[in-house]
């Protein structure tokens, strides 16, 4: 991991542990190992920082449209990649120190809504995109005859979104976070209801 982004993952990892008002240089200091100077080479403030983590790991961060999805793949087969990315992520962070992302994510959120006044306009947008995308996959899905037609690619969707979303905040009074076998229950259920096959 190179410099800045050790800075950013152990200022992630402070910001969702403690208040902002009460994350310290010294405490970037221990958490990082570097000096003030060369903390301060990447970030401007603490303010400039606070920002910077809230961009990269909320509102850059998707559970979905970094997952390509081409016209021909299925709903089915781009569930299963998103299981795996989902997956991936855990261990990523896990690697990182961070145990329970959701816990995380969750702490830095509400201090961002609280610190950041255009935060939930940004956030309502970003839920936004989550949402289309899984509506424009399902409509995919639908316009293939992959899944049923006589329901809303809208409400799909949504289940889809919702389930991710309420998993994932269950998660954070978890040890480890949300459960991924649950989650790859819940999808496949809801995929076994409205396939074709």
């Amino acid at each position: 991991m190179d410099t800045k982004d050790l800075v950013f993952t152990e200022a992630f990892k402070l910001f969702s542990k403690k208040p902002y008002d009460q994350v310290t240089y010294t405490d970037l200091e221990k958490a990082t190992g570097l000096s003030r100077g060369a903390i301060l080479y990447h970030i401007k403030n603490k303010k400039n920082l606070f920002g910077i983590v809230v961009s990269e790991f909320i509102l850059k961060k998707s559970s979905i449209p970094e997952l390509s999805f081409e016209n021909g793949d299925s709903l089915k087969n781009f569930i299963d990649r998103f299981l795996e990315n989902s997956r991936l992520e855990k261990k990523y962070l896990k690697k990182r120190g961070i145990e329970n992302i959701n816990l995380s994510m969750l702490n830095l959120s509400s201090q961002a809504f609280y610190y950041c006044p255009v935060m939930t306009e940004r956030y309502s947008e970003w839920m936004r995109s989550q949402l289309s995308t899984w509506t424009k996959i399902v409509r995919i899905a639908i316009d293939k005859g992959e899944i049923r037609n006589d329901m809303s690619a809208d409400l799909i969707a949504s289940l889809f979104h919702n389930v991710y979303f309420g998993l994932a905040y269950s998660g954070s009074a978890l040890p480890n976070g949300y459960d991924l076998e649950v989650l790859e229950t819940e999808f496949k259920t809801i995929y076994s209801f409205i396939s074709c096959k």
